[in-house]
């Protein structure tokens, strides 16, 4: 991959954003899937960036706690999601290089453990969000489901069959790497599609992912995982 944008944070350390065919301006998804070492730390650093994000014109899409896997490999677990729509790759070049989200980041760094990161475009509009915070009904249940290769659109059909809505869907545009002087660290990113479900029931949620038909389509992705997702109202 070639990087489309960077910017220099440090006199040492510099940022790129990594991917192919890109326009500038174009609104992206931000992929956060993580474990916590303090979860409490974790949710006042966001509280503390929220005002950083909102600033250069992003918002909260998604900020979820990982429930029961449904599928997949239990390796690829975390155990928050959290999706932030993101205006241009330059307005997310423009927050990390903003030095109060520096310095506010340093919580982050130290909560944080098993962090995947990526910036995801999406199938569906819109590509950006109106509002600050995306409203979920609550009364819905819902459901992750990452995974590497092809989602035939048969399974979209097959989510119907199970009175299931596909709420988002998204594969990686963008991945970020950390430049230090020659060395060049690419974030472990594992979430190169993620879509996200929501259904009246988790009866119906479970039937879609024990489905003979889905079972047949995930065998053949390299990656995945599927598990019920706890919205958390920010």
């Amino acid at each position: 991959m070639k990087s489309l944008f960077s910017k220099q944070l440090t006199k040492k350390i510099g940022v790129s954003l990594d991917g192919e065919n890109v326009a500038a301006g174009s609104p992206l998804f931000a992929i956060n899937w993580f474990d916590t070492r303090l979860s409490i730390l974790y949710h006042f650093y966001n509280s503390m960036a929220a005002s950083r994000v909102f600033r250069i014109g992003g918002k909260v899409f998604m900020k979820a706690k990982v429930g029961e896997q449904l599928a997949g490999d239990s390796a690829m677990k975390r155990e928050f999601l959290l999706i932030v729509n993101y205006p241009s790759p330059e307005a997310f070049l423009s927050l990390v290089g903003d030095p109060i989200f520096q310095i506010i980041s340093l919580m982050r760094t130290a909560a944080v453990k098993r962090f995947s990161f990526c910036l995801n475009k999406r199938y569906e509009e819109p590509q950006l969000l109106e509002t600050r915070f995306q409203e979920h009904d609550q009364t819905q249940k819902y459901a992750v489901l990452i995974f590497k290769g092809e989602f035939a659109e048969g399974l979209r059909a097959l989510a119907k069959d199970h009175s299931i809505e596909v709420r988002f869907s998204s594969e990686r545009a963008l991945t970020v790497a950390v430049i230090k002087g020659e060395v060049v660290e690419h974030n472990a990113a594992i979430t190169e599609k993620v879509f996200l479900l929501s259904a009246d029931d988790e009866t119906s949620l479970e039937a879609f992912f024990s489905d003979p038909k889905f079972v047949e389509a995930s065998s053949t992705w390299s990656d995945s995982f599927a598990a019920h997702l706890e919205p958390i109202l920010s």
